[in-house]
């Protein structure tokens, strides 16, 4: 694999995103979403090649035997605080990209929900100037879609990616904040995504929105 490491490993120039394939992460938290995540992966086949990382928790042995035919494997730990809502999930969907994230040498990032399919290539969204690309839903309630998101990895947007994960934990925070953004946005990590665009995070950062 040309530019991925493993957690903690750095590398390669911004010029990796002009000539690599991008790289795939997405979380998987308890067997829940294991069926769907190898419904991902098979769909990744199809369009790919991809390199498809999994970072994972409380998922057992036979299962990440089959995941990891055609993935690596990472696992993760989160600290444990007692959330088992959906929106307490997605935090940690987000605390578990940004290891990834960490782990990911320089160039071009997807990162996927686990119950997302995949029926076209992900690289041409690249041929787009950008550091971070959200997708969105016209015509939805909800039109901001946090389960995908293409990033130019990079010291920056690793930076991005934790203000991203600390702005989500200080909405779960607040029960009322919370409820407001989930009636706003659907969901408190979709809230926080919209709040960690703006301003821009650092000098010369680019975001975009794509179609879901």
């Amino acid at each position: 694999a040309p530019f991925l490491g493993g957690p903690g490993c750095r590398g390669a120039s911004r010029r990796w995103a002009l000539v690599t394939p991008p790289i795939v992460v997405t979380a998987l938290y308890g067997m829940g979403h294991v069926p769907y995540a190898l419904a991902l992966v098979e769909s990744l086949r199809r369009v790919g090649p991809y390199r498809v990382v999994i970072v994972h928790a409380d998922v057992d042995a036979d299962a990440l035997g089959l995941l990891g035919k055609h993935a690596d494997l990472w696992p993760f730990q989160r600290e444990e605080r007692g959330e088992t809502s959906r929106s307490g999930r997605a935090a940690g969907k987000l605390e578990a990209g940004a290891h990834g994230l960490e782990g990911c040498w320089d160039g071009p990032v997807v990162l996927l929900d686990a119950d997302t399919f995949i029926a076209k290539p992900l690289a041409p969204a690249f041929d787009r100037p950008f550091d971070v690309a959200h997708t969105i839903r016209p015509g939805r309630r909800w039109t901001i879609n946090s389960g995908v998101v293409f990033v130019r990895n990079s010291l920056g947007v690793r930076a991005w990616f934790r203000r991203w994960c600390a702005l989500a934990a200080d909405i779960l925070a607040d029960p009322v904040e919370k409820q407001a953004a989930i009636d706003q946005w659907g969901a408190p990590d979709q809230a926080a995504l919209v709040r960690s665009l703006a301003p821009p995070p650092f000098v010369g950062f680019s975001s975009v929105s794509l179609p879901a």
